[in-house]
């Protein structure tokens, strides 16, 4: 999966398709993060989509002077839809023929009242999403190693924004070779270059998930220079059958965890009604199977305790007839040992099944 982000710094400027087109060429991205459009939502799609018309596209209107966003996705490639945010675009859904779920938030951060911004999304809990990946002009420096220039100045809220990104358990994705993502074009003396472009990815994504690799490209379509992340995947296992056991539905639990699953998902407007449908039972998936698994765990476990206190009743009772007390206890743990045993063979008859249809008989 390959994802570009640029501030474009306005989609008006002379030569910016032809300079779009160059960079698909050069490039071939996945996906794409656009920054300050600087026109209307319908405007900037109808500019990206003549660089790439098969392309899906969604975009947000500029705020005052600067601003607006879009991004725009492969379809052939990744299945992705927007979500309601507090800022920025975000998108979720999955790569095709894979098990890999995608979320995405392309962001711009106007350098004045940054922290205006970036509190409602912390206080969100967005931030620390499962396999986030965070892309845009976010507008911050983290040391003076990532500033050039003599008039380059250290970040005051450099400090901020470090604790931000290790409280959501994000990585910033250091570029191949470390170069300005943006220069201000001034002569020798006022000139200053920064690094404001990231790429912030959930550490999740990095444990032996993807390989990630990360770059600044050479361009001149604006101050901004694209930045280029590819995450390749270690597995390409194809998406697997889920099963359902028809026994889940008589489990008290199973049922709480459905109420509190389905209803804590979030809610969203740009999508049909459909996508939010298919969203809400992806997700949903997910929290069954987190559910089921460590149901397994605990029903091993009261498979062992069951079976300890039945060795306990035995052992005492080695040279004398079973008392009634311990004749009922015996009753009462044959039947929860029952209960167990059926689901589990409920399972083992559902995957028993999966391997005969895969097979072919």
């Amino acid at each position: 999966m390959i994802i570009l982000s640029l501030n474009i710094r306005g989609f008006g400027g002379p030569n910016k398709i032809s300079s779009l087109k160059a960079l698909f060429s050069q490039l071939n991205p996945d996906i794409f993060f656009i920054q300050e459009t600087l026109v209307s939502r319908d405007k900037a799609i109808k500019f990206f989509l003549q660089c790439v018309p098969s392309w899906n596209v969604v975009a947000l209107d500029p705020c005052g002077p600067s601003g607006g966003l879009l991004s725009g996705w492969n379809p052939t490639f990744v299945e992705l839809y927007a979500l309601d945010t507090l800022a920025g675009i975000y998108l979720e859904g999955r790569i095709k023929q894979s098990t890999d779920i995608v979320k995405l938030l392309n962001c711009y951060a106007p350098y004045k009242d940054r922290e205006l911004l970036w509190i409602p999304i912390i206080r969100s809990g967005l931030l620390n999403e499962e396999g986030i990946i965070v892309g845009g002009d976010l507008n911050f420096t983290l040391s003076t190693r990532v500033v050039w220039g003599d008039t380059s100045r250290i970040d005051t809220l450099s400090d901020f924004f470090t604790s931000l990104i290790q409280s959501s358990g994000l990585v910033d994705v250091q570029p191949t070779k470390l170069t300005p993502t943006c220069r201000n074009g001034r002569d020798r003396v006022d000139g200053m270059a920064n690094r404001l472009d990231h790429f912030l990815l959930d550490d999740s994504l990095l444990n032996n998930k993807y390989k990630v690799r990360s770059w600044v490209i050479n361009s001149t379509i604006s101050d901004h220079n694209p930045i280029y992340l590819q995450l390749d995947s270690f597995s390409q296992k194809s998406l697997p059958p889920f099963k359902f056991n028809s026994t889940w539905i008589n489990d008290q639990d199973f049922a709480l965890l459905i109420k509190q699953s389905w209803n804590s998902m979030r809610q969203w407007t740009n999508s049909s009604t459909i996508q939010l449908l298919c969203s809400k039972l992806n997700n949903l998936k997910r929290a069954v199977i987190c559910w089921h698994r460590d149901k397994k765990v605990q029903l091993q476990s009261e498979l062992l305790q069951i079976d300890s206190k039945k060795v306990v009743i035995f052992d005492k009772c080695l040279t004398q007839i079973f008392a009634q007390v311990d004749l009922e206890t015996l009753k009462i743990l044959k039947q929860e040992k029952e209960k167990i045993l059926a689901i589990e063979e409920n399972t083992w008859q559902l995957k028993s099944r999966a391997i005969w249809l895969n097979s072919g008989d």
